[in-house]
């Protein structure tokens, strides 16, 4: 798997196109979600009336601007690739709620997957390969412990515990980005927390134990080189994987 860095790129100036997933099968794209009303004017023009409907709902005017900005960018991206406008772009969900192209204008089966945390925002585009994306800031969690009882299985919680207390925090997040990459990229949620066992070192992400129905040996894990107080995951099925990754300027 190589190593990652994000390289500064501008859509206007050097779009990305669907040849360049054949040497590098994955692209991560790594954006801010606090954008100016210039930018979310344009953006949420090119959203669709449901996609409105949905940013109109949120109670609070930032969650709002996020999803606008988030959703926005989004369209930009996966139109540059299948050489579409952002207003073509069409999704469909799955059961548990998660996007996907509209197939009738996705030929050559552009999959992508993201994750938002903070002012930040991940996107992972590949072809054909399922994948997923997660990207947590790091914050005080008063009940570490407790909550690692919950959503970690005994060998992760375990293993938290006999950390340096001062340790604890980031290798929560660190465990939790790797599950959560993992399980949005299978698309079951957070339903199967438990049939799934990842490490929390910090030098190697590791998938210890996946649920029944997937191979353990089908499978890629690798932690993100993001800025200081961001910890992220992804998570790629396949035997060998090249990640390109790029900084997204306007």
């Amino acid at each position: 798997m190589s190593e990652l860095r994000f390289e500064d790129r501008s859509l206007s100036l050097f779009p990305p196109t669907l040849s360049e997933l054949d040497n590098y099968p994955v692209q991560i794209w790594q954006s801010y979600l606090k954008r100016s009303d210039r930018e979310l004017t344009s953006w949420r023009n090119t959203l669709s009336a449901d996609e409105k409907k949905r940013a109109d709902r949120y109670c609070f005017d930032r969650d709002a601007r996020a999803f606008v900005a988030g959703r926005g960018q989004l369209r930009s991206l996966l139109g540059q690739y299948l050489n579409l406008e952002p207003t073509q772009i069409k999704f469909i969900y799955s059961q548990t709620g998660k996007p996907q192209l509209d197939p009738s204008l996705n030929p050559d089966r552009l999959v992508f997957n993201v994750s938002h945390s903070g002012d930040r925002i991940l996107y992972a585009i590949s072809r054909d390969r399922l994948l997923g994306v997660d990207l947590e800031s790091i914050r005080p969690l008063p009940k570490l412990q407790q909550l690692a009882e919950r959503f970690f299985t005994p060998h992760e919680a375990t293993a938290l515990q006999a950390l340096p207390p001062q340790q604890q925090q980031l290798a929560f997040f660190r465990g939790w980005t790797r599950k959560e990459a993992f399980l949005k990229a299978t698309g079951v949620g957070i339903a199967q927390l438990q049939a799934l066992t990842v490490s929390l070192s910090p030098q190697d992400a590791a998938l210890l134990q996946v649920p029944p129905e997937e191979k353990l040996a089908d499978w890629l894990l690798c932690d993100l080189p993001l800025p200081a107080g961001y910890v992220g995951a992804i998570a790629c099925r396949g035997q060998s994987l090249q990640l390109q990754g790029f900084q997204l300027k306007s």
